[in-house]
Formats: C-alpha cells, sequence, structure tokens
C-alpha cells in the first residue's frame, strides 16, 4: 500500500468511514454533505475550513463565525427533520414501523449533534454548569477544546440553538426521538435553566415562557432523573435553581410524587422495597418548598398520594405510598386527616346537594380502592382514624353488595383486617347498633356501568323506610356473623356482651325512651350470636354472669315488651298488658336458658373466682323468682361453687395466648391480618417472653419471609432483625450460612441481607463478632463473577453490608482488608461490560470506605495504595459509565483530601515537638 493511500485512510479515520453502498434519496444525500463536513474530524477550525471552502458561509467578524457554523449545521439538522419525516409517509416504512435513519448515519447524526451541543451551548454555559465534557465523551475528551463564551456573551448564540432545536422538539419523529433519549434535549433544558437563572440574563421574561416550552416536553421520571445529575453543580444561582425545581416537581407534575417514590426507592429497576428509603422519602414530601402556603401544598400532595392509591394493580407502589402516608401521619396527623382522609369520607357520606347524582360510580369505586390499599397498613390508630367516621357507610355499602349479588369477598376482607388490626369492640358495636339503618338524604344505587354509586334519597313514608329495612334484616344478620367468625373470640363474646346488656336495658324502658325496633333487632342479633358461638360464649363467663345477675336482680312483670313495634303507644289497653307480661316471661325464659347454657358448657375450671362470686349471688336471687326451673339451676351452681377454682393467669399464659393469636393469624388468606400476626410475634420476642422458642420463631420468620407481598416481607425484616437481638449467637450464623448459601432462594437472600445491614447499622460499634462472621462470608459472594445479570443484585448487597461494616464498626475489616480491597480491585478492572456498571459503581464507593475506614491511610496495606489510585484514575478516564466515572472521581477527591490532612501537623503536635526540642 502506498503512503498516500496511507494518508487517505488516516484521514477517513479521523473523519467518518464512507459504506460501500450510497443512497440516492434526499435524505440519503444530506447525510452525504454532512459526512463531507466532518471529513477531517469535528475540531471547529477543521468544520468552519470546510464550510468556507465550500461557500457556505458569508464572511463575517471573527467573534461572529461561532455562531454562523453553529446556525448552518442547526439548519442541516432542521433538514433531517423535514426529511426523516417525508420518509416516514412512506408505505413501507409507516408499516413496519421502520427508523428512517440508517445505523451508519447514526455515526453521522451523532458527530453533528454532539459538535452542535459542545460549541453551540457548552461554549455558552458558566463554569461549573452541566455535565463536564471529559464525563460525556469519552475516546475524544482529551482532544475537545471548547473556547468559553459565557454569559451574557453567549446569550445570542444560545437563544438561537434553543429556538431551533425546539422546532424539533416540538414536532414529531424520528430526530425528535433521537434528540430526547441521547444528547441534545436535556442540553436545550440546560441552557434555558441558564439563561433563566444567570443574574444577569434572569431578568428577560421571555425567558420564562421558553422555560416552560422544554421543560414540559420531558416525561417527570426523567426530569427528576436529570435534575438529580445537576445537584453538584458549583455555580450557585444554577444549584439553587436545579434544587427549586426538584422540590416543586409535585407541584407542576401530576405525576410527581408517584415518579419521586418510583426514582428513590428504585421501583423502575426492582420490586424489593427498602425501609430507609421510604423514610428519605417521606423526609422529601414533608418539606415544603417556600413558594407556596401549606394549605396549598399539602392539598397537592395529599391528590397525588390519593391517586396513588387507587391503582391497586400496583401493589409494590401502593404499598410504599401507604407506607409514606402511614409515616407523615405519625408526624403530623392533620395533614393527613384534612387532605387525603377528608376526601374519602366525603365519597362515602356525602353532604345532601340540590344535584340527584352525589358520588358518580368512577369516584365511588376509586375511594373504594383507597381504602384497600390503606387498610394493608397496621398502624391501629392510623387506621381508627381513617375508618371511625365511614365505618358504617362503609358496612351499608357491603350490605348493599350482598344484595345486588355483587362480590362481597373484598370488602368484607377490608372489615375483618380492620378489626383484627385494631381490636375494638366499640366500633364492633357501633356496626351491630347499625345492623340495618339508612343514611339521612342519601343511598346506594347501581349505576349505568352497573357499578354502586351514591344517590340523593327519594322523599317516601317512613312506613316504606321501614318496611324496606325489615326485608334487609336477615341478610345483614347474616353477613354480621360471617364478620364475626373471622375474628378473635374475645371480640366476639364481648360484642355479644354488650347486645344483651342493650337489649335487658331496653325491656326496662318505657316506649318513649327505646325505639322497640331497635330492641327487636338486639333480640335477634342475640339468638345469632348464641347459636352460632355458644361454646366459645361459655369459656369466659364472669362478665355474661355479671348482666344475668343484673337482670334477674331487677326483673319486673311491668317491663315494656318489645311487641309495642307495631302499637302505639295511645292504643295500648289490657289486651296489650297482658301481651307485655306474655313477653316478659319469654325475656325472662331466655335469660334463664342462657345461664342454664353457660352453667352446663363452661367446665369448673373455666369458673373463675369472679364467677363463683357472681354465681353465689345469683343463688340467692333465683329463689325469689318461684319458677319450677330453678331449682334445677340451684343444684347445678352449687356443683359448680364447690368445686376446684382456677388459680389467676400468669404472664406467661397470657403471652401463650397472644402466641397462639400470632401462629393462627400467620395461616389467614388476608395479607394485613397476617402482618398483624408477625406484629405479635414481635411484641413477644421484643420482651423476651418465655414462650418463644428462638428456633421456631426463626424458622416461622424464613416461611414467612417467601412471601411476595412487601407488607409481609417487611414485618419478617423487623422480626428478624428483633431475633437478632434477642439471641445474637444463635440466629446470626443460621441467617449468615442462609445468605451465602447459593441453594436458597435470590429473593430470601436479598431480605436477609437487609435484615443484616439494618442491625448492623443499629448495632454499630457493638456488633461484636457478628461483624467479622459477616465480613468473613459475604467477601464470596463479591467475588462471585459469573454471567448470570440476576447475581448482581445479591453481590451489591454484599457490598452495601460490607460497605456499612467500614463505616460503624471498622474493627471487624482489619484482619480482612486486603482480601476486601483485591475483591472490590478486580470487580473494577475485571467486570468492564455495560450490563456489570453497576457493581463498578457500588464497587468505587466501597474501595472509599475500605480506604478511610478501619485505619485511615494509615491502614491500607503496603502497595495498595498507588494501585488504588491508578485504577480509580483509569475509571474516571475511560469507564463507559457517567456515573462511574463520577463516583471514582468523588472518591479521588475524598483520598487527596485525607492525603492532605494526613500531611498538616496539628497544632498540639506541634507543642510537642518544641517542646522535644527544647524551643
Amino acid at each position: 500500500m502506498s503512503e498516500t493511500n496511507a494518508k487517505v485512510e488516516y484521514k477517513q479515520h479521523k473523519g467518518l468511514h464512507k459504506p460501500e453502498f450510497l443512497g440516492n434519496k434526499p435524505l440519503d444525500h444530506l447525510f452525504q454533505e454532512i459526512s463531507e463536513i466532518f471529513c477531517d474530524g469535528d475540531r471547529f477550525e477543521s468544520v468552519q475550513s470546510i464550510l468556507k471552502n465550500s461557500h457556505k458561509l458569508e464572511e463575517e467578524p471573527p467573534k461572529e463565525s461561532r455562531y454562523q457554523v453553529v446556525k448552518y449545521l442547526l439548519s442541516l439538522l432542521v433538514q433531517l427533520h423535514t426529511l426523516s419525516n417525508l420518509e416516514r409517509q412512506n408505505a413501507s416504512v409507516k408499516k413496519h414501523n421502520l427508523i428512517t435513519i440508517s445505523m451508519h448515519d447514526m455515526k453521522t447524526f451523532n458527530m453533528l449533534v454532539n459538535f452542535i451541543v459542545i460549541q453551540g451551548i457548552y461554549s455558552c454555559l458558566p463554569p461549573g454548569v452541566g455535565i463536564p465534557l471529559p464525563k460525556r465523551f469519552l475516546k475524544s475528551s482529551q482532544k475537545i477544546k471548547v473556547v468559553k463564551l459565557g454569559l451574557p456573551n453567549g446569550e445570542k448564540l444560545l437563544n438561537m440553538v434553543i429556538g431551533e432545536m425546539l422546532k424539533i422538539l416540538e414536532a414529531d419523529g424520528d430526530v425528535k426521538d433521537f434528540l430526547m433519549t441521547g444528547t441534545g434535549y436535556s442540553d436545550v433544558l440546560c441552557a434555558t435553566m441558564c439563561l433563566l437563572s444567570y443574574p444577569e440574563t434572569s431578568s428577560n421574561l421571555n425567558y420564562q415562557t421558553l422555560f416552560d416550552r422544554v421543560e414540559q416536553l420531558c416525561p417527570t421520571f426523567e426530569l427528576i432523573k436529570f435534575y438529580s445529575s445537576l445537584v453538584p453543580s458549583q455555580q450557585p444561582h444554577f444549584k439553587l435553581f436545579v434544587l427549586t425545581r426538584l422540590s416543586n416537581v409535585p407541584l407542576f407534575r401530576n405525576d410527581g410524587v408517584m415518579c419521586l417514590i418510583e426514582y428513590i426507592c428504585g421501583l423502575r429497576d426492582e420490586e424489593e422495597i427498602d425501609i430507609e428509603k421510604i423514610e428519605q422519602v417521606t423526609s422529601i414530601l414533608l418539606s415544603k418548598p417556600t413558594n407556596i402556603s401549606s394549605g396549598e401544598y399539602f392539598k397537592v400532595l395529599g391528590s397525588q398520594l390519593y391517586e396513588i392509591l387507587i391503582l391497586i394493580d400496583r401493589p409494590v407502589l401502593t404499598s410504599v405510598a401507604g407506607h409514606i402516608l402511614e409515616n407523615i401521619y405519625l408526624k403530623n396527623s392533620l395533614i393527613v386527616k384534612d387532605f387525603v382522609f377528608q376526601r374519602i369520607w366525603d365519597n362515602l357520606d356525602p353532604n345532601s346537594t340540590e344535584n340527584e347524582e352525589l358520588v358518580s360510580e368512577k369516584d365511588l369505586n376509586n375511594t373504594v380502592n383507597v381504602i384497600i390499599s390503606i387498610a394493608q397498613k397496621a398502624e391501629p390508630m392510623f387506621l381508627i382514624a381513617l375508618f371511625s367516621p365511614i365505618l358504617i357507610p362503609l358496612w351499608n355499602y357491603l350490605c348493599f353488595l350482598q344484595q345486588k349479588g355483587k362480590p362481597t369477598k373484598v370488602m368484607m376482607g377490608v372489615l375483618v383486617s380492620f378489626f383484627t388490626i385494631v381490636n375494638s369492640v366499640e366500633l364492633l358495636n357501633e356496626i351491630a347498633q347499625n345492623l340495618i339503618t339508612n343514611m339521612e338524604s342519601w343511598e346506594f344505587k347501581l349505576g349505568p356501568n352497573d357499578l354502586p354509586m351514591i344517590v340523593r334519597t327519594p322523599k317516601s313514608l317512613d312506613s316504606t323506610k321501614t318496611a324496606r329495612l325489615f326485608d334487609t334484616l336477615d341478610a345483614s344478620l347474616k353477613l354480621y356473623i360471617s364478620l364475626l367468625k373471622e375474628l378473635d373470640k374475645g371480640l366476639v363474646n364481648k360484642v355479644f356482651l354488650d347486645v344483651l346488656q342493650r337489649w335487658l336495658n331496653g325491656n326496662n324502658t318505657l316506649v318513649a325512651d327505646e325505639n322497640p325496633f331497635k330492641i327487636l333487632i338486639n333480640l335477634r342479633l342475640l339468638e345469632a350470636i348464641a347459636s352460632n358461638f355458644k361454646d366459645q360464649l361459655a369459656e369466659e363467663p364472669e362478665e355474661l354472669l355479671v348482666i344475668t345477675k343484673s337482670f334477674l336482680k331487677n326483673f319486673s312483670p311491668t317491663t315494656t315488651s318489645y311487641a309495642n313495634i307495631i302499637k302505639p303507644e295511645e292504643d295500648i289497653d289490657s289486651d296489650d298488658e297482658d301481651e307485655d307480661e306474655k313477653t316478659d316471661k319469654e325475656t325472662l325464659k331466655m335469660v334463664l336458658e342462657l345461664l342454664s347454657s353457660v352453667i352446663s358448657e363452661t367446665s369448673v375450671a373455666n369458673f373463675s373466682h369472679g364467677s363463683i362470686k357472681e354465681l353465689k349471688e345469683i343463688q340467692t336471687i333465683l329463689p325469689n323468682l318461684k319458677l319450677p326451673a330453678t331449682q334445677t339451676l340451684l343444684e347445678r351452681i352449687n356443683l359448680n361453687i364447690n368445686g376446684e377454682r382456677p388459680k389467676p393467669k400468669s404472664q406467661k399464659e397470657q403471652d401463650k395466648l397472644l402466641f397462639e393469636r400470632a401462629i393462627s393469624s400467620l395461616n389467614d388468606p388476608l395479607v394485613p391480618i397476617r402482618a398483624h400476626g408477625l406484629y405479635m410475634l414481635r411484641q413477644l420476642i421484643d420482651r423476651k417472653s418465655e414462650v418463644i422458642s428462638v428456633d421456631f420463631v426463626v424458622q416461622i420468620h424464613l416461611v414467612q419471609l417467601k412471601d411476595d407481598d412487601p407488607f409481609v416481607y417487611l414485618n419478617v425484616i423487623k422480626g428478624l432483625e428483633a431475633l437478632i437481638e434477642l439471641d445474637k449467637e444463635q440466629v446470626a450464623p443460621l441467617l449468615v450460612s442462609m445468605y451465602v448459601d447459593d441453594s436458597q432462594n435470590l429473593d430470601e437472600r436479598l431480605r436477609i441481607g437487609e435484615v443484616l445491614l439494618k442491625y448492623i447499622t443499629t448495632a454499630n460499634e457493638t456488633v461484636g463478632e457478628l461483624g467479622k462472621l459477616i465480613v468473613s462470608n459475604i467477601l464470596s459472594i463479591i467475588r462471585k463473577s459469573d454471567e448470570n445479570i440476576k447475581d448482581i443484585r445479591l453481590r451489591m448487597s454484599a457490598m452495601s453490608v460490607l460497605g456499612m461494616c467500614c463505616k460503624v464498626a471498622p474493627y471487624c475489616i482489619i484482619d480482612y482488608i486486603t482480601d476486601a480491597l483485591d475483591c472490590v480491585l478486580g470487580v473494577l478492572q475485571l467486570e468492564t461490560s455495560n450490563e456489570q456498571k453497576v457493581m463498578r459503581r457500588a464497587a468505587v464507593f466501597l474501595v472509599c470506605d475500605l480506604i478511610t475506614g478501619p485505619a485511615g491511610l494509615s491502614g491500607v496495606p503496603k502497595g495498595y495504595g498507588s494501585r488504588v489510585l491508578t485504577i480509580l484514575k483509569y475509571i474516571r478516564d475511560t469507564d463507559k459509565d457517567l456515573l462511574t466515572r463520577e463516583h471514582a472521581e468523588k472518591v479521588l477527591e475524598i483520598i487527596s483530601e485525607s492525603i492532605r490532612e494526613s500531611m498538616v501537623v496539628k497544632e498540639a503536635d506541634v507543642e510537642q515537638i518544641r517542646t522535644i526540642k527544647g524551643i
């Protein structure tokens, strides 16, 4: 090959290779023209020279030359956009949704865009603004020469670039798509931010409009990502602007809160939830921007959280949003009540208006979805605050679903979860007292889409309403019994006693004082509970005996009958009095049958000292009734009184009952009840209860660790952390062995990693030998670098644990620092693919922890200091991943600062030296 040919090849390599086949379409010709412009490379002088020689530039003063070059190349970019869109009209391209720019032409396209960005935008940006060029253009970063115009000198050029770019960005097409996803759009946005924030240009009111036009083109998630990358900016005015926009994202984007959650919690990359990240999001959302009132800000925040909670088909996102809402409630309950709960309350119990439709099908369905999402939470006070004002409307909604043949399983599950968690007999009684009721001004109705809605109640006679209530009594009773069957027996017993007390009280009051219809409902409810829970009621008879004794003691044949429900008071005559007397006898009969049942079904061992006391008093009352049945009762009472007495329940026995409830809850199909079971176990663990068998409880938690629901496994993580606190020597080695065992499920190992990380963070320097055990084992995980990409998550988890050990318990790693450094440096040197960039990012920070952690720079093994610096500098200059390069530069700065500090002689040391020298 001749020297001439060699030069030609070098000249082509410096710019762009020419393909063997050249197209003949207008778009192909334009790309050929552009490639000729960059045939000598992308240096400004080379491009300017070619354009002048081809007479494509007018003669301008030197200071205008940059403007003219960039303007001409922008015109070519706009032409590309136009021709590309024309090409898209081709039938074949449109049919197969093809991209109009070929792979080879993409190289030309990228060179054109990069040149416009560097010479038209970067040259105008103030120092310290934007992503440094060496971090964006790797191979040519050392050759890129940019003459800085800065602001306000570059204002004219920036305006022109932004204006021309907007012609493309505000339209559709392949060129616009490439600019949005790669180099181009982000630089235009950065340019408008500079013009708006720089003191000498910010007075131009047009820049706000320009900025708004550019910013609205970007999806919210990408916008948050971009603004976050600009936070490290060194220019104070620009940095303040970036931080302000970042904090205002929830205000000007309807999906701002959702994207912020997704970005910080990493939900678009993985489905695992980190509790610390949830707390971070909560802290950010509670930091109100200064440019808006508290009321307006929290109204927007509450509205967006509400919209997220509607998305029950995204359980991980709604679970995170629910946790955030709960965290906000614990910090300031009024925010949640006023701006989230109030909307729920208004949609389930609307104020009467003149409109026929009060709550649409969509709004009611969305509200129910929000309640389903929130009901997953396990903080009792949080749930009580939400449910208390709407408990009766919710019950009516459930009854309506049943009446119309609609599925009731989900809403019944919500109520079962709620009562299981809050354990409130008062609220359960509230439903019992409103078992069938009409709301004052509204009712449920099926809408056009066959979904429930709320409409204004049509005017009708009271008798008609009462008849309709009677029709639903049996169905409502059946539904309420179904609810009770799913609840703890203690709740059921207390409800029965309260209903019994109300019924007996109602039968001993005047008609005017008590609604006889309610007395009838109480009677029906008593019968239903007694028949379904007879054995259960007999297990704790003391309170039942107290009520029975009170009734028998005050029994009078003149008590009012609930038969008066069908006769007004003025129509009562002697026949009615006879009927009342008959009814009173029936009431007495029922009470005596109940007493008989309790005495028969309850073993002597279940009669407490209090129960025996009540039986003795009943024993003195029964003879006064002068009934044949009382003699048999008296004989059986004597047997119970003379039986062997049980001892009061010890703390261990109470803990055993709680333990049994917890185990039972873990087998429940409802997620909140399983989570509550774990919470009850954690209570026993925290107080070091005797009923806790560490082996057994650990195994229970490991089984629940397999649960995919985040609400369950987050409680498992807390429980395992508490178990380590309870018995570190037994639990920790087991978890570590599972963490390093390749045969275990990956997700479970990751969750165990989070347990270890949280424990180390909490224990701090008191982690002791456990820290050494962890370090010695997890190095084997980090070393594994097979081609299985899924394995990267586990290795990153191990790096996080190792880094935390360096920070909080450095003595744990001193014996292993050489192995640890070899391990992470191996990652940086050998794992260079794009898929492994996340590993390299983590490895860079772990190097920093290892170098600055255990014993400072003095603790770095001999020969490793220079090796670390060499590898980090290489990563900073050559790595293909921007974030990895940024991390490497930050770590190098930290190491340099540590070196400088180590070389500064402290004042105390100076005094000591002077003393030694006798100065």
